[in-house]
């Protein structure tokens, strides 16, 4: 294995790539109050970008070239191994029908529930404010 192609590589792109999930971070529209899907998304960057420092360091301080996909091995695998709920909350699946979720289900709303069972419960909640209603008139 070419360790230098794959420092190359790491110094080269793992900056743009935290660059742009804090790009994904700040400009998407996260619908809710909920920080449980914005928050990975920085830790993750973060994990990019300490794997960029240490490839830096290597280049800057004659290290040997094998540590920043060591750190990038050991880093990822501890944290999405250890830390799975914060670091990758996601749900693929609706919780109530069990359909897969569209990629705007699961990155942006509130919730893993796909669009035909959230349009199914808005419309049970708003027969019972009509009910509700009705009967505050009598």
């Amino acid at each position: 294995m070419n360790f230098e192609m794959l420092n190359g590589y790491i110094l080269e792109y793992f900056y743009y790539v935290f660059i742009g999930l804090l790009f994904i971070n700040i400009f998407v529209g996260f619908k809710g109050k909920d920080f449980s899907k914005r928050i990975p998304l920085i830790l993750i960057a973060l994990l990019f970008f300490l794997v960029y420092v240490s490839a830096v360091l290597t280049k800057v301080k004659n290290l040997p070239v094998y540590l920043p996909t060591v750190f990038f091995i050991l880093l990822f695998g501890t944290s999405f191994t250890l830390f799975r709920e914060r670091f990758f909350p996601y749900r693929f699946k609706c919780a109530k029908c069990g359909k897969n979720l569209k990629w705007e289900n699961i990155l942006l709303e509130e919730g893993y529930v796909c669009n035909a069972c959230k349009g199914a419960d808005e419309d049970a909640k708003g027969e019972e404010t009509e009910e509700g209603e009705d009967r505050g008139e009598e």
